[in-house]
């Protein structure tokens, strides 16, 4: 039962442009899960040890960016 024998797909050959778009998509979604939001809880969970307001909002916003 070959239904696509009549067909010929070469689904393995990808051309060199959409093979960087895949690396890049692959390392920009390392970056930002394994990376930056580990990053960024770490960030809010100083800011409860954080007194002044100045460095308070600095987290935030450094949180905020990184997430």
């Amino acid at each position: 039962l070959a239904l696509c024998s009549c067909f010929e797909f070469d689904i393995l050959q990808i051309d060199p442009q959409l093979q960087f778009q895949m690396e890049v998509h692959g390392f920009m979604l390392w970056a930002s899960v394994g990376l930056l939001t580990p990053v960024g809880v770490v960030l809010m969970r100083m800011s409860h040890r954080v007194d002044c307001r100045k460095k308070l909002k600095i987290l935030f916003y450094l949180h905020a960016v990184l997430e």
